[in-house]
């Protein structure tokens, strides 16, 4: 809960104007917006009352010359509701002045929720998700003589808060790192104009701070890693490393390990650490590791082999006969299965799914349909689904259309005969 004097920060009561300005502001965005205090007035209102509430139609007025009263809510002519039992502590007191004359207006600080206040819980993560016109930009980066980099000016993707109340309002800043970074439109992440991230580069970090509506912070270090154009062939990739995942999410300890990394040209192998990673390819025949957490991967132009690992992964091969990995360890549970996105699946490309490593002697696959898309449903130890295959661009219709196949069994047997599918 923040109290009046919380929400006030570093403002002064100056004036009459400026507390009836804060105290109406705190009153609407802080108490009423409280989600317990809503329960208990939709359970106080009734008929047109709750009708107006329900609908925003109604004032906030202030008491501010007893000691004793509560503010109040108007209803236009459906009369008032007195707030007296969220303010059921003592009050304190502002005093203003009128040329020589004082004046004592008196205010509750903070509120109680009848029956027990619904306590706000900090957000708990922030997640970057790449805009895919940024992503394809950088597929086939470093065509140019000047070297490989990022477009200028670009938003790089959207920010949201994980956070364990629901239908919570949140806002971003940027408070450390790299300036070469801004927010805009409330929650993107945005190269500001004429600025870019080039190869071999110094490791760029941007912290970003998560606001929610009862003033409950988290903080997270976002870092970039640019490639070098290093990487001849397979046999002498670039090697790129996440950082180490550490940190409480705090001002003084913000959150770490979670990277973008972008491979630019050359042949790169990419490890990600175990925060969330977002992995760029570029131009070449890379391979991208997501490790744990969940990741982003974009393969880019050329034939690259995308590992997600452990965690709930987003797969995009982009351009060229890609293969998308999983290992051993990669799935998820029988009561919470790994759930992994291929967001481009191509037979006409050549793009492959290698399941090899991933299964135990008794699995067993199946295709079947969620959402109007197609999935490959995995036991990989033959007791119960703990990974599913998602291909996002593709209805299971579709899939069976482009293999020839009648149904979802003999699209599995096609897929495994044409290579398009390795089990084994």
């Amino acid at each position: 809960m923040t109290s009046f004097f919380q929400y006030l920060g570093d403002t002064n009561l100056d004036s009459q104007n400026v507390f009836s300005k804060e105290y109406t502001a705190w009153l609407s965005s802080v108490v009423l917006g409280d989600p317990g205090v809503t329960a208990w007035l939709e359970t106080q209102l009734e008929g047109d009352q709750l009708d107006a509430f329900r609908e925003g139609n109604y004032m906030v007025e202030l008491n501010q010359n007893s000691i004793d009263g509560a503010p109040y809510l108007t209803f236009g002519d459906s009369g008032s509701f007195e707030l007296t039992e969220l303010f059921s502590g003592e009050k304190d007191s502002f005093t203003w002045y009128k040329g020589k004359t004082s004046q004592e207006r008196w205010f509750f600080d903070s509120y109680s929720v009848p029956g027990g206040e619904a306590e706000n819980q900090a957000p708990t993560d922030i997640r970057l998700d790449v805009g895919l016109e940024f992503a394809q930009s950088l597929n086939g980066a470093g065509n140019t003589a000047a070297g490989g980099q990022t477009p200028s000016g670009e938003v790089i993707g959207t920010l949201s808060a994980i956070d364990p109340d629901a239908d919570e309002n949140h806002t971003f800043e940027i408070v450390d790192g790299d300036d070469r970074f801004e927010i805009v439109n409330g929650n993107q992440l945005k190269l500001k104009d004429g600025e870019a991230i080039k190869e071999q580069d110094d490791d760029v970090t941007v912290t970003i701070k998560v606001t929610d509506q009862a003033g409950e912070s988290y903080y997270k270090a976002f870092t970039f890693i640019a490639g070098t154009d290093a990487g001849q062939n397979q046999q002498n990739a670039e090697h790129i490393d996440g950082t180490p995942q550490a940190g409480e999410g705090t001002e003084n300890d913000p959150a770490t390990g979670n990277d973008i990394a972008l491979g630019f040209r050359g042949v790169d192998v990419i490890d990600g650490s175990s925060g969330d990673d977002i992995l760029f390819g570029g131009q070449g025949n890379d391979t991208l590791y997501g490790g744990e957490g969940n990741d982003q991967l974009f393969g880019g132009n050329g034939g690259d082999t995308l590992i997600g690992g452990p965690g709930d992964d987003i797969l995009w091969g982009g351009a060229g006969a890609d293969t998308f990995k999983w290992m051993l360890g990669d799935q998820g549970s029988v009561d919470t299965p790994a759930v992994d996105r291929i967001m481009d699946f191509s037979k006409t490309e050549g793009d492959r799914i290698d399941l090899k490593d991933l299964l135990g002697g008794d699995a067993e696959l199946l295709f079947t349909e969620g959402d109007g898309k197609a999935e490959l449903h995995v036991e990989t130890q033959g007791s119960g689904i703990d990974q599913k295959i998602i291909f996002d661009n593709a209805s299971l219709a579709e899939l069976q259309l482009a293999f020839e196949a009648t149904d979802a069994a003999d699209l599995l047997a096609k897929m495994v005969d044409s290579g398009n599918l390795i089990i084994e």
